[in-house]
């Protein structure tokens, strides 16, 4: 049976759907922050520049590793119901289209898996070809603390679902109560 409705599964649809919440997260402009500190580190102060990239592929698999953890621990507090009432919500008064409360729950997953992926293939180019660049060492900095930081976020929002799961459930107890 064919949908009216279809999820996409393609990670930059998702980013250009959700790019707007992504960028209302305040760790977003604190990893550009620093980013720009590690960029002027690297070039004014002269942070130590002689490391090489390929340190940075086991923290680059755990960061995959906990970012598997999370979507499998956010699937245990949504059932595939809520999912798609999620995806189904709309709100016209305040602008929420179709899908869009959707995406914008999955895509912190899909950024954290990629810019830990992305510093592990890194990584593992400068192990078999010692790319001892400016550029991937600044890029795989730059990437290492965005995935840091939107593993805390993740971890987070992750947090505030339990607790919005745990204050329903609490609420429909004492409801249960007084009608007793």
């Amino acid at each position: 049976m064919e949908s009216k409705y279809e999820i996409k599964i393609n990670i930059f649809q998702v980013f250009v759907k959700s790019f707007s919440s992504l960028c209302k997260n305040i760790l977003f402009w604190i990893w550009i922050l620093l980013s720009l500190g590690i960029y002027v580190g690297m070039n004014r102060i002269g942070i130590q520049k002689n490391f090489h990239v390929s340190v940075f592929l086991t923290p680059g698999i755990t960061g995959l590793s906990f970012t598997l953890a999370l979507i499998a621990a956010t699937t245990r507090i949504f059932d595939y119901d809520d999912l798609a009432a999620i995806f189904l919500y709309e709100d016209r008064v305040n602008d929420v289209k179709l899908g869009q409360e959707y995406y914008d729950l999955i895509a912190p997953y899909l950024l954290s898996s990629l810019l830990w992926v992305t510093t592990s293939i890194i990584a593992l180019l400068d192990f078999a070809f010692n790319l001892d660049f400016y550029w991937v060492k600044f890029t795989e900095l730059v990437f290492v603390v965005g995935g840091i930081l939107s593993l805390w976020q993740l971890l987070y929002a992750h947090l505030q679902d339990v607790s919005e799961k745990a204050q329903t459930k609490i609420n429909e107890f004492i409801e249960d109560e007084d009608k007793k």
